[in-house]
């Protein structure tokens, strides 16, 4: 599975990213929504953490943006804001979950089980071939 981490905050992405890369996961971590797009062209994901925090302006439309475009991908929305209307407001906009900051480790790698956990496999099988584009693999 495939994760893109998208936050300002390098201490807290590479703490996300040891922890999930323990896991099994493969992340890339980028620093702001241009580098996302990017990243998001050229790679498929199963799952996008984005700091709600870096995208100032358009932040709803951007998140809604990513919904309609990578429609497989589940995100989940990291913010230091406290309100309850920004929580409600993401959501609307398209976000499969919403986390305040600080993040426990612990509790962040649950809820990806969770919204993973939901997602059917686009691994494909014939006989000793392996096609994973999850993980841009072909085994034979």
């Amino acid at each position: 599975m495939r994760i893109l981490i998208i936050d300002s905050d390098k201490e807290l992405s590479s703490k996300i990213d040891d922890k999930l890369k323990d896991l099994g996961y493969q992340c890339d971590i980028v620093e702001n929504a241009d580098d996302g797009n990017y990243f998001l062209d050229i790679r498929n994901y199963n799952l996008i953490l984005i700091d709600f925090d870096i995208l100032k302006i358009n932040s709803l439309d951007y998140l809604t943006n990513i919904k309609t475009i990578y429609t497989k991908s589940s995100v989940i929305v990291l913010s230091n804001t406290q309100g309850k209307e920004d929580e409600i407001n993401v959501l609307m906009a398209g976000a499969d979950d919403y986390i305040r900051k600080p993040i426990d480790l612990d509790i962040l790698q649950i809820r990806i089980e969770v919204k993973l956990r939901f997602g059917a496999s686009n691994i494909i099988e014939i006989n000793e071939l392996i096609i994973s584009p999850e993980e841009e693999k072909i085994i034979y």
